[in-house]
């Protein structure tokens, strides 16, 4: 996708809603919008450190039922 910029002008809008540049067009590449791909490694500990955090949640849980049985 390129976008492009209006340099030495700026922006107006014409009677029909067109955007009209008052100065020079310029295209833009090389501008990421969205986010880079995520690679196998990334996916990999970003999924490892679900699971962590699932694993703390459950045993505080599990240990909260033996220290705390009249809680809840």
């Amino acid at each position: 996708m390129e976008l492009i910029a209006c340099t030495e002008g700026e922006w107006q809008q014409a009677a029909d809603g067109a955007a009209i540049c008052t100065g020079t067009l310029q295209n833009v590449d090389g501008v990421p919008l969205t986010l880079p791909p995520l690679t196998y490694a990334d996916a990999t500990l970003i999924l490892g450190l679900a699971g962590a955090a699932f694993a703390v949640a459950a045993t505080f849980k599990w240990l909260r039922r033996f220290i705390f049985p009249d809680f809840d």
